[in-house]
């Protein structure tokens, strides 16, 4: 994962909703649905001319713009504390925003970490009223592609391109055949790191691409 200059990346599967309460530089989002925090840093990329205006239905133009890569955490409120762990965990959805009317660039330009989280969450993600915004071109599925987890709902709502399962030798049975199957329905792009190897995944411009690869990179 690329870190940007002033922007630290954390990545952990079981990184629970407690622990981002108290953490310094992130902003209450004004969304309702579920406790989102967002951070914005800016940044500069070069688009083409296709990248964003098909999905702001504005006029495209190539070249260098300022964008805001943006960070949100969420995760799924009011469930019971007797529900496992894994339930409670903080999904991570990145993307980015104009810095001028700070709206999404480009769809393509998105995407989500859906940690451990499982169908008990992703249904009350799904229930929340007016809905945390999950739309993604990537989605690293959750809790190691585990039959408990990636919903037809859930999926639905993402509808991503691309889907990344995260898992190696496992005594679980993951992935399972159920979610396997979920995740390849409508014909979307499903990589594993336990046989594809290393997976790689660059969202820019008005494309996603992918290779994965054996060895370390």
């Amino acid at each position: 994962m690329r870190a940007y200059p002033g922007m630290r990346v954390v990545t952990r599967t079981r990184f629970l909703a407690e622990t981002v309460t108290s953490a310094e530089g992130l902003e209450p989002s004004p969304l309702p649905a579920a406790r989102i925090v967002a951070l914005d840093r800016p940044v500069a990329v070069t688009l083409p001319a296709a990248a964003g205006a098909a999905d702001r239905g504005s006029p495209g133009g190539a070249g260098a713009a300022q964008c805001l890569l943006r960070l949100e955490l969420f995760w799924a409120e009011g469930l019971s504390d007797e529900l496992d762990a894994n339930e409670h965990c903080i999904l991570c959805r990145t993307y980015l925003v104009s810095a001028g009317d700070n709206q999404p660039i480009s769809q393509t330009l998105s995407a989500l970490l859906a940690a451990d989280a499982g169908l008990e969450a992703e249904a009350a993600l799904l229930a929340a009223s007016p809905g945390v915004a999950l739309k993604a071109a990537l989605l690293k599925a959750g809790h190691h592609g585990s039959s408990g987890s990636s919903g037809a709902g859930f999926l639905e709502r993402v509808a991503p391109l691309l889907a990344v399962v995260s898992v190696g030798p496992n005594r679980f049975g993951h992935p399972g055949h159920d979610a396997l199957a979920r995740l390849h329905s409508g014909g979307r792009i499903v990589l594993r790191t336990d046989s594809d190897g290393w997976v790689e995944v660059r969202l820019g411009g008005a494309e996603l691409t992918w290779r994965a690869f054996h060895g370390r990179p």
